[in-house]
């Protein structure tokens, strides 16, 4: 059997009913025969499916009169459209979970959750095809509860994770009211810093009451009675706006609002870390005296993330997962990403549009060959001193 038959997706009539959204294999795994005879069933609708778009502008470029700008306003204007599809809760009867890949029923061929295994998602080759009968359950396993599977591709990685999962574990209250004890959340182990975020954000934006079981993401996981949620996101630049507002709302709810927004935030690689800033003593001096406060997000609990984002007027900073925080700022915040020459990435600029915030970008040459978003870079000064002046951003009086 070849890869692609063995693909089945969990609900393909609920799920893709939106226009024009994506689905590389619909010919093939468009068949909800195939979902029943394999034990998925489809059970209620968590996020629907909508069509939002961003609005680029040559204005967003800070440093508009470089050569290079025409290129990322030409890759952001193609790609503006985003058509979200809905995000379903699944159940299936007997499911064994392997680094993120869901494999639906026992057998020799069970079939591959298309929503588990979506292309963009994921790297490296197909997983390996084997005997699901030979997987014992897991130890954890009762047959009197439920099971809620969070996990993708970049769950290790914290700005996925806010963005790709933590969203979807809304099932787990939706569940909890229904008949029956609360479903154990089930998500694969990324290490210990990594797990606890993930436990903090759980607890703090979802359910205090949340019970959790790791698994190991290199050894198989068999399961019954799994519930899934299909993915709420499609890498780099689709997110369903209903689910970015989810996480969005609870944090308003948990961390109310004191006042007007007043923090200014750099959010910053320092050497020698990977993918740093080169000249970063003379961009933070620079920033330091308009009254900037450095943020090392990995350094911090969720919670203090949460709330510094959420109380910032304007955050300058490089991308990756500390500035997918920005999430958490409130409309009409000012955001400046930072980014090296050739790095096209339209995930923040989405981003920004479903929250409502003020997207400018910046971009400097690259200090390494190669992937540029693996490179160190150096940050022009000029274009970022004026573009903070421009905004009303002077150093503080006194």
């Amino acid at each position: 059997m070849h890869f692609e038959d063995r693909l089945v997706s969990g609900a393909p009539n609920e799920i893709y009913a939106q226009p024009e959204s994506l689905f590389e294999y619909q010919p093939v795994v468009m068949d909800a025969t195939r979902a029943a005879t394999a034990g998925i069933r489809a059970m209620f609708e968590l996020y629907p499916a909508a069509y939002y778009s961003h609005v680029p502008n040559p204005d967003m470029i800070v440093d508009a009169a470089h050569p290079w700008a025409a290129t990322v306003l030409d890759h952001h204007h193609v790609e503006k459209h985003c058509h979200a599809a809905a995000s379903i809760v699944l159940r299936i009867d007997d499911a064994v979970v392997q680094d993120a890949v869901v494999y639906c029923g026992p057998g020799d061929d069970a079939p591959i959750l298309y929503e588990s295994y979506r292309f963009p998602d994921r790297v490296g080759d197909p997983p390996p095809a084997g005997s699901r009968d030979g997987v014992p359950f897991a130890d954890f396993q009762q047959d009197d509860r439920a099971y809620l599977y969070i996990g993708s591709q970049g769950s290790f990685n914290y700005g996925h994770w806010l963005v790709d999962d933590l969203p979807r574990a809304k099932a787990w209250t939706e569940l909890r009211h229904r008949p029956g004890r609360a479903p154990i959340l089930v998500m694969p182990s990324h290490g210990e810093p990594i797990d606890a975020i993930r436990l903090q954000s759980l607890r703090l934006l979802v359910d205090t009451r949340i019970e959790v079981q790791f698994i190991p993401p290199d050894r198989p996981c068999r399961l019954r009675n799994l519930y899934y949620v299909t993915p709420v996101s499609y890498h780099p630049r689709t997110k369903n706006p209903a689910a970015i507002h989810f996480i969005r709302s609870r944090a308003a709810a948990r961390l109310p609002e004191e006042g007007e927004p007043s923090r200014r935030l750099f959010v910053a690689r320092r050497p020698p870390n990977s993918r740093a800033i080169v000249n970063f003593d003379a961009l933070w001096d620079m920033l330091q005296g308009m009254g900037f406060e450095l943020v090392e997000p990995e350094k911090l609990d969720f919670a203090e993330q949460v709330a510094l984002f959420r109380d910032a007027r304007i955050v300058v900073g490089q991308m990756g997962a500390g500035m997918t925080n920005s999430l958490f700022c409130r409309p009409a915040t000012n955001l400046i990403y930072l980014a090296p020459i050739g790095w096209l990435e339209p995930f923040y600029l989405d981003l920004a549009a479903l929250g409502g915030q003020q997207y400018n970008f910046l971009a400097g040459p690259p200090a390494q060959d190669g992937p540029p978003y693996l490179s160190d870079f150096t940050v022009p000064l000029d274009p970022l001193r004026e573009r903070l002046a421009f905004m009303g951003f002077a150093p503080p009086a006194g």
